[in-house]
């Protein structure tokens, strides 16, 4: 009845309050003017002046300096409310063009859109400002002198929030943490929100080595402080750390210089390693070398340092203030607060990966079936094949309007098989025309790399490099010529595959295959140009002045197909320089 009464002075100068029933069975009715309602409301609207200075002072503007005040709520109707707004601005009108009851109901569906996974809205930047200035006095122990606290404005007013802070401190045993809000104009006096007791600092030292001269002095205590979306300054973690430098013992085995098999002959390079792609370690035609029997490994120790961080978390348990300042909520209700809260938010969070999850899931069914009707996967699949994904496409896509497909993680492993059930056919497909490229690129590749180790061999050679051996070594042409003969080979066989079944010979099999090559060929190029020392050296070389030289002759190498994934079809281009 009061508001009713209050809406309607707003356009009349009296109004009459009727209440039925008010007392023993006697209805009350009253005649109230507007006079009457600005007089016994007059401390109310006194009110308005502190905030509206407050807020231009904040803004660091002047009242001059606004294009429009816009007045909204039911209660800026109130001709008192808006006399008093112009007054302290000194504006001569307000801008009533805002529907005042609709316009935060409308801002509120907005952003509730643009946070809700179900609509697509377009997105703008809001963020919440916290109105108060929230301190940490972080206390002493209490063997110290100095008993006064650290005190720290954490989060200043009008700070954004949600936020994390992290604060570092020494102490060497228990302390009290205290959160507070600041005195300012507007609210007044500082009040005392929580005060929370550390302990367990010292407990960190227990993880030091026996030999270690660190004390509790040198004890780091890390607390991180979250503001969170409701602006609850939580003490989210309370760490002790200590750093130590210890020495490090490591036991290495010497290996004596193998001896080499009779099967093998000096010039030929030694076998690929075990793990590079397409050797074979039983494979005669792999040179093979063995210790001598009466060879014995050696051992030595090696020392080194290295930095250790100890660390511990301190047990917080909360002592004293209000929790919500002059809320006053006991402990057990700001938790159950708290958990719904999360709860909340965890639901919110599943409902977005639910509709992504939904999306991905439809959106793939729904391609894979249109591909089912293309040329190319009818030419690697049979008809009894296409039917039997089609049935697998349609039974997942009634599925997905079951209950068992109500949560994001059933939909991902539906996602996941049907990809299993669709994928080969589909990959086969994309073969008829990958594979032949790749082959292509791959052909050309092995001629580049011929060209480039002529190339390389000629420099070394020219400049009688001292790393020409190694190269010798590497056995470069005949891993090339291993690798073409694989090639071609399976080439030959591919021929004659029926298209309708996957094979192991495809384009990544031989990118695979190269692997191992392309590192030997890369690790060949890096080996510099060192020209043989003359016995009679009349002038000495600065390193630099090597370094240079080195490189000068690298520079001549054509290798700009080392750079690229050959032979994968992305970098045919590369391939013909």
């Amino acid at each position: 009845e009061a508001a009713k009464v209050r809406e309607v002075l707003s356009a009349n100068s009296e109004a009459f309050a009727s209440i039925e029933g008010l007392y023993e069975e006697r209805d009350f009715r009253m005649k109230i003017t507007r006079d009457e309602f600005e007089e016994d409301a007059r401390e109310i609207f006194e009110g308005l002046e502190k905030p509206l200075v407050q807020v231009l002072k904040d803004a660091k503007i002047k009242a001059k300096d606004l294009d429009a005040v816009i007045p909204f709520g039911g209660a800026s109707r109130t001709p008192k409310i808006q006399e008093k707004i112009a007054s302290v601005l000194k504006i001569n009108f307000l801008n009533k063009t805002v529907n005042a009851d609709e316009a935060a109901a409308l801002g509120s569906a907005f952003i509730g859109a643009m946070e809700s996974p179900s609509f697509r809205v377009k997105k703008i930047d809001v963020f919440e400002a916290y109105p108060r200035s929230l301190s940490v006095g972080i206390g002493r122990e209490a063997d110290m002198k100095n008993k006064k606290e650290q005190l720290t404005n954490l989060f200043p007013r009008f700070s954004r929030y949600p936020a994390k802070k992290t604060m570092s401190v020494r102490r060497h045993g228990d302390f009290n943490i205290t959160i507070s809000y600041e005195a300012d104009e507007i609210h007044g006096n500082g009040e005392i929100l929580e005060v929370i007791e550390a302990k367990g600092a010292e407990k960190v030292l227990e993880k030091l080595s026996n030999e270690s001269t660190l004390g509790l002095s040198d004890v780091k205590i890390s607390l991180v402080f979250e503001l969170d979306r409701s602006g609850f300054l939580e003490l989210s973690k309370a760490e002790a750390t200590i750093e130590e430098v210890v020495t490090v013992e490591r036991v290495l085995t010497i290996s004596p210089s193998p001896s080499p098999s009779p099967s093998s002959s000096p010039s030929k390079a030694p076998s690929p390693p075990a793990d590079a792609p397409g050797t074979d370690e039983s494979s005669p035609e792999s040179p093979s070398a063995s210790p001598s029997p009466s060879a014995t490994l050696e051992t030595r120790i090696e020392k080194s340092t290295q930095t250790v961080v100890h660390r511990h978390n301190l047990a917080t348990t909360r002592v004293g203030g209000t929790s919500l300042g002059n809320t006053g909520l006991p402990t057990e209700t700001l938790k159950s607060f708290k958990t719904r809260y999360s709860e909340r938010m965890a639901a919110a969070e599943e409902r977005r990966k639910l509709a992504d999850a939904l999306n991905e899931l439809e959106g793939y069914i729904l391609s894979s079936r249109a591909r089912l009707w293309d040329e190319d996967v009818g030419t690697v699949s049979t008809e009894y094949e296409r039917a039997a994904l089609r049935d697998t496409l349609e039974a997942a896509e009634d599925w997905m309007f079951t209950k068992e497909a109500g949560h994001s993680s059933a939909l991902i492993e539906k996602l996941e098989a049907v990809q299993d059930a669709t994928e080969p056919l589909l990959f086969r497909a994309k073969e008829l025309e990958q594979l032949p490229q790749t082959i292509e690129n791959a052909e050309t590749w092995v001629s580049e790399s011929r060209k480039y180790i002529a190339s390389m061999m000629k420099k070394h050679e020219e400049k009688k490099s001292v790393n020409r051996a190694k190269i010798v070594e590497m056995s470069l042409e005949s891993e090339l010529d291993g690798f073409e003969e694989w090639l071609k080979t399976n080439v030959e066989k591919h021929k004659n595959w029926d298209k309708t079944k996957s094979s192991e010979f495809n384009s990544p099999a031989i990118l695979e295959k190269s692997k191992a090559l392309r590192a030997l060929l890369k690790k060949a190029y890096d080996l510099p140009i060192k020209p043989e020392k003359k016995k009679k050296e009349t002038t000495k070389e600065t390193p630099a002045g090597k370094e240079n030289n080195e490189k000068a002759e690298k520079d001549d190498f054509d290798v700009s197909f080392l750079d690229n994934k050959s032979p994968a079809p992305s970098a045919a281009q590369g391939h013909t320089k």
